[in-house]
């Protein structure tokens, strides 16, 4: 087995550059030209960043709890990912900058709000906001790297219920408090199935291009057909957590509740939530429903890149209503940062990959 090369991998990290470059590019002059679209962005880009960030080590220890030792394969994949984590944490730093334009909670004192809300500003204040995303970050370096230097199901075991605990309150703190009167007890939930998901996603493209590159070899068939299995099985769990939240808001019918659905499911912002649906639900379970589609690893390889779609959609329906409730911005702002953290993941992974014995 030999290497492709340099004439092939180069221009590749060159587009990776220059995409990142762009990106950074539309973000600085967002900040003066569209700042409310710009930062709702920008949370995007470091939602879906940390996301793929996290996704290797969780993928780690769920298969190190169910002892699934196909997966061994792409463990030095899912590995590496962790060397996204410092890039996600330097960018959500950035985006404390914008949090007075992302957060309204960051702009109100207990003397003018309302009753409902007063109570809620002990926690959702900016010096406590930062600490726990710190927290969280420091929480998520220290247990990933412990896990991974020894096997065995007890690590994995800390390491998922530290995960399952931080990745809540991150949720919770970054994501549902856009809207600080909305709550959802299942919204941790759901953004860990599509975290896992695009990260399984983003692994698989990862794992297929070494192939390409040669620096990696063939999977045989029953891999590919375990990860086609895999992001068939998410898709399905992200579909029903979607169905479960909003069944259960919609059946109670709460105003406190509603309030976020009622802008999501009307007008404009109705056909972007159910292409969502489409693009991580109907989409992936339909094509990977057959088993000869899971074992073909092109098949596996669209979806993957369905699946990353998918979940920046999610993510900007989460984060744009907010200031935008009545039409759907989509333009150079939205596109241009999640674009180039997707192109800095890839080009991270590719080289820390470098240093990595992916032969198995």
């Amino acid at each position: 087995m030999t290497n492709k090369p340099n004439a092939i991998i180069e221009p590749l990290n060159r587009s990776y550059i220059g995409l990142m470059a762009a990106g950074f590019v539309v973000f600085s002059v967002g900040l003066f030209a569209a700042p409310d679209r710009v930062w709702s962005s920008w949370l995007v880009a470091v939602a879906m960043l940390l996301g793929l960030a996290l996704s290797g080590p969780v993928l780690i220890g769920i298969v190190r709890l169910c002892a699934a030792t196909w997966a061994d394969r792409i463990v030095p994949v899912a590995k590496s990912t962790t060397v996204v984590l410092p890039v996600a944490a330097l960018l959500a730093i950035l985006c404390v900058f914008g949090s007075s334009t992302l957060y309204s909670w960051a702009n109100m004192t207990p003397e003018h709000v309302s009753a409902h809300m007063a109570p809620k500003l002990g926690w959702l204040n900016l010096n406590s906001f930062i600490f726990r995303t710190i927290l969280c970050f420091v929480v998520w370096a220290i247990a990933a790297r412990w896990m991974f230097k020894k096997d065995g199901r007890g690590r994995a075991g800390v390491f998922m219920v530290l995960f399952g605990f931080t990745f809540a309150v991150f949720s919770f703190d970054w994501l549902m408090s856009l809207e600080p009167e909305w709550f959802s007890t299942m919204f941790g939930v759901y953004c860990f199935a599509g975290l896992f998901l695009s990260g399984v996603a983003a692994i698989t493209l990862v794992v297929f291009r070494s192939i390409h590159l040669g620096s990696m070899p063939e999977l045989p068939t029953s891999v590919v057909h375990d990860l086609g299995k895999l992001m068939f099985a998410f898709s399905f769990f992200w579909g029903y957590i979607w169905y479960c939240q909003y069944m259960l808001i919609w059946y109670t019918d709460m105003p406190e509740e509603t309030s976020w659905f009622a802008t999501r499911m009307t007008g404009s912002w109705a056909t972007l939530s159910y292409l969502s649906v489409i693009l991580n639900f109907v989409a992936p379970f339909l094509i990977l429903l057959p088993v000869t589609s899971k074992t073909n690893p092109a098949i596996v390889a669209r979806v993957a890149g369905i699946l990353l779609v998918g979940r920046w959609l999610d993510l900007y329906i989460i984060v744009t209503p907010t200031a935008f409730p009545d039409m759907p911005p989509i333009g150079l702002w939205e596109i241009g940062p999640p674009i180039a953290v997707l192109a800095a993941f890839f080009w991270l992974m590719s080289r820390k990959l470098k240093t990595v014995k992916l032969v198995v």
